[in-house]
């Protein structure tokens, strides 16, 4: 096993749960592009970003929740 084995382990599995500047600075990479090959973004993602919006301050349109991919793989369904 070497130390960069062990540093991508470390990048895939964090990833998810920080900032990509946060990111950046753990992995100590000086390009964007580097980094970008950690960060995945899928459906689920996406729907959380969008939920969060919901807070007091301020709330995310439904119609814009709605657009977005269901957990699970499946696509938004149409609206009537």
């Amino acid at each position: 096993m070497t130390f960069h084995c062990l540093r991508d382990t470390f990048i895939s599995r964090i990833a998810p749960h920080v900032s990509v500047p946060t990111l950046m600075a753990l992995a100590r990479h000086r390009d964007y592009r580097t980094t970008r090959r950690y960060v995945k973004v899928d459906g689920e993602h996406l729907r959380t970003a969008v939920e969060r919006l919901a807070t007091p301050d301020c709330v995310a349109p439904p119609a814009l929740v709605q657009l977005l991919p269901r957990p699970g793989g499946g696509g938004a369904e149409e609206q009537p």
